[in-house]
């Protein structure tokens, strides 16, 4: 997986980096078998004149393309938030595919 860290109105810092890598490992996870390239964008982004944070979740692989958005205050709770919506997202997904292979090789009742 390819996971680029975004940074806007504030600065990098080596904390919440490894938090969000923590975060990516879940989803890597749980797309370990889908074909490459994978690419997951996080891009976290700071209101300067409030206190207010948007985190934001782009995947795109051969069968996703997903996008999760969360704001608030608490920006570690935002990024928890935000990759819970996207492994949701992820699973129902998968659930949803898994069932129509599955449908489709059944045969036919008449």
């Amino acid at each position: 997986m390819n996971p680029t860290i975004t940074f806007r109105g504030m600065q990098s810092s080596p904390p919440i980096e490894q938090y969000v890598q923590e975060r990516i490992k879940k989803i890597e996870h749980i797309l370990s078998k889908e074909p490459s390239p994978k690419n997951l964008e996080v891009i976290l982004e700071a209101n300067t004149t409030h206190h207010h944070h948007i985190v934001e979740l782009r995947l795109h692989s051969a069968h996703y393309h997903l996008r999760a958005q969360a704001e608030g205050a608490d920006l570690y709770e935002r990024i928890d938030h935000v990759f819970g919506v996207l492994l949701n997202e992820i699973r129902k997904h998968k659930d949803k595919w898994i069932s129509e292979r599955k449908e489709a090789g059944r045969p036919e009742e008449q």
